[in-house]
């Protein structure tokens, strides 16, 4: 059987990591929960012979928006983010961290797809709103894991991205890391810097080291065109008056 060029080729490029199949599964996953949400508002639209169709749309739109963050988008962000440990493209050999957050992305599904029953049996009638909370902050702390163990293998190739431009003198060692870092680091960064014009610049000089990193990547590591410019960029952003 031949092989799919989209799986055989494009796939082991694009998705590198397990933090790309936390990004490309939450898109997945917010893709579905779209999908039901029509879905589900085209349903109740036609519910009661059409009495009330805005009232009942507007209801499940609003129920779904809440909980939708903690649905599909998580379960799909966590269950792909889990198979790339799974099949050994996370830094190290995490195949039982995969595994696991694999069964943990199903379990939450199937909390959520079983609210009413489990409410039920847990403490009769307001069984499920103890559910529904328990399931939200549960899916919270899971999407929330899975991103911090996912994150520090993407910062490491940015770092190692950057890491030649401080050489050059273009970035300095701490806006490097800073740059490969996350938002709490940022942050420390930029209030470790006195002065409102300097701090304000400092956050454009991250963010430009960012486009950088992401031209250097895209050209592997030439001097193109840009990479000029985008070096250019840092350097016009560090020194705006």
């Amino acid at each position: 059987m031949r092989r799919s060029p989209a799986t055989g080729d494009l796939a082991p490029r694009l998705v590198r990591s397990p933090y790309d199949g936390l990004m490309i599964g939450a898109f997945a996953g917010l893709g579905l929960q779209i999908s039901e949400d029509a879905l589900y508002v085209f349903n109740a639209a036609g519910n009661g012979f059409g009495a009330g169709q805005v009232s009942a749309a507007m209801q499940i739109i609003g129920t779904r928006a809440v909980s939708g963050l903690v649905q599909h988008v998580l379960f799909s962000a966590v269950f792909c983010a889990g198979l790339m440990w799974l099949i050994g493209r996370g830094e190290g050999r995490h195949r039982l961290r995969g595994l696991l957050l694999i069964l943990a992305a199903m379990l939450v599904h199937n909390g959520w797809d079983n609210t009413a029953a489990y409410g039920e049996r847990l403490a009769g009638a307001a069984g499920l709103f103890l559910i529904l909370i328990i399931l939200f902050i549960v899916g919270l702390i899971l999407l929330t894991v899975t991103f911090r163990l996912a994150a520090p293998q993407e910062q490491g190739w940015l770092r190692a991205i950057l890491a030649p431009e401080a050489d050059r003198g273009l970035l300095t060692e701490a806006e490097v890391e800073a740059a490969a870092s996350g938002y709490r680091k940022r942050r420390a960064y930029r209030k470790s810097i006195r002065g409102h014009h300097d701090r304000k610049a400092a956050k454009h000089v991250l963010e430009a080291a960012n486009d950088l990193a992401q031209e250097v990547a895209r050209s592997g590591g030439r001097d193109t065109e840009a990479v000029e410019h985008a070096r250019a960029e840092v350097d016009r952003l560090r020194n705006r008056k």
